[in-house]
């Protein structure tokens, strides 16, 4: 929805192989469970973890799964907001809720990419045409894609590979 996460610590990203834990972990969530453990990821892992967990039941490519390894999964989470995820339905029934907020992230992160640099106080109102253009095409992704390729910043965007900069 738009809030950023702190910066990482320094050791942010390993996952490490601890040896002290008699137990294995049987799923992935208790792997991320044993690592969220640590204080210093803590902060961090419980805004993020719950959304990965209620997608769970999709595996790397996008395949409907009830269960990893044999066991069930386990797709529920709490946001840091309070709300309460089952899985799948109860997100996106949250995201339904927060829809502005949403759109407008969505659309956000896609100008960036689509120009290749963040945005500045001038995107503003691109930015709000894009959105316009969404809600008034049932907030298909495609009119997003359109109204990105046809907004004034991406039109006129510099070429930072020229060297102009």
């Amino acid at each position: 929805f738009g809030t950023p996460p702190a910066p990482p610590p320094a050791n942010a990203g390993i996952l490490k192989d601890d040896q002290t834990k008699p137990k294995e972990p049987k799923s992935f969530r208790e792997r991320i469970s044993q690592h969220a453990s640590d204080p210093t990821c803590a902060s961090c892992h419980k805004k993020m973890d719950p959304l990965g967990f209620a997608l769970d039941n999709f595996n790397a490519v996008g395949v409907w799964r009830d269960e990893e390894r044999g066991l069930p999964l386990d797709t529920t989470g709490v946001l840091p907001t309070g709300e309460k995820l089952t899985g799948f339905d109860s997100l996106k029934q949250i995201v339904l809720k927060r829809r502005t907020e949403f759109v407008h992230n969505m659309a956000e992160q896609m100008l960036i990419y689509a120009l290749g640099r963040e945005l500045d106080y001038y995107d503003d109102g691109p930015l709000r045409e894009i959105q316009t253009a969404l809600e008034n095409n049932d907030f298909r992704f495609s009119a997003m894609v359109m109204a990105i390729a046809k907004s004034y910043p991406f039109q006129y965007r510099r070429n930072m590979e020229a060297g102009n900069e």
